[in-house]
């Protein structure tokens, strides 16, 4: 057991591992920028760490400051929660390097299913149930072909989260979504300078459900 934990988050995700922490007796350590002073992470952690900055990209996604706080608190193990550098492969690397623990996925498994393509095609090998999907789709005209296509609701996005576009569907209008509804939803202002390599994943509506994942368009910047 841990005797203390650095979380390296804010708002409820930290409050609610602080309160975990706490019933386990593990010394607690919050980090918060200069617009979260006074949150409620802050006053309830048993040590709060100033990071500065009042964006993320100044303090919360700072690698250095994170490990920095840990190194002075004595904190073994740091607790991402989710969002911010819970899914960065480089911070979890480097707290392996400071001898930290990082309370999640190992640095090879946060690249591989960081990528959906790749992620869907490592459940495949373990025989995890899946929806029904193609498998990954290089151009517009292979997803125009694509047997699953038709009947389908459509979410476009990128396999690397770089940006997210949603074609909204009503279900009264009915389900589908043609090669051509795909090109024009990839001309758009949110894929500039981007070029289509495609990925998968597909799932059949049921019911009355209105949004559904059905096809994913991974990308490449080409500049």
């Amino acid at each position: 057991m841990f005797s203390a934990v650095l979380i390296a988050n804010r708002g409820e995700i930290a409050v609610r591992a602080i309160r975990t922490l706490k019933r386990l007796g593990v010394k607690s350590v919050a980090v918060y920028s200069d617009a979260d002073r006074n949150a409620q992470h802050v006053r309830d952690a048993d040590i709060a760490i100033a990071l500065g900055g009042d964006k993320p990209a100044d303090s919360y996604l700072r690698i250095d400051k994170i490990l920095a706080a840990a190194r002075e608190t004595g904190a073994q193990a740091i607790y991402p929660g989710y969002g911010f550098l819970s899914e960065s492969a480089e911070f979890a690397e480097a707290c392996e390097s400071a001898g930290i623990a990082f309370v999640g996925p190992t640095p090879a498994q946060i690249r591989e299913f960081g990528l959906k393509h790749r992620a869907r095609e490592l459940a495949a090998e373990a025989r995890v149930p899946m929806a029904p999907g193609t498998g990954l789709l290089h151009s517009l005209d292979d997803a125009g072909r694509a047997d699953y296509v038709a009947g389908l609701a459509t979410i476009c996005q990128p396999d690397a989260l770089v940006a997210v576009l949603a074609m909204s569907v009503d279900a009264r209008l009915g389900w589908g979504t043609t090669a051509a509804g795909l090109g024009a939803a990839f001309a758009g202002p949110a894929w500039a300078g981007t070029e289509v390599a495609g990925t998968e994943i597909v799932a059949r509506t049921a019911g009355d459900e209105r949004h559904l994942p059905a096809l994913l368009l991974t990308t490449r910047r080409t500049g």
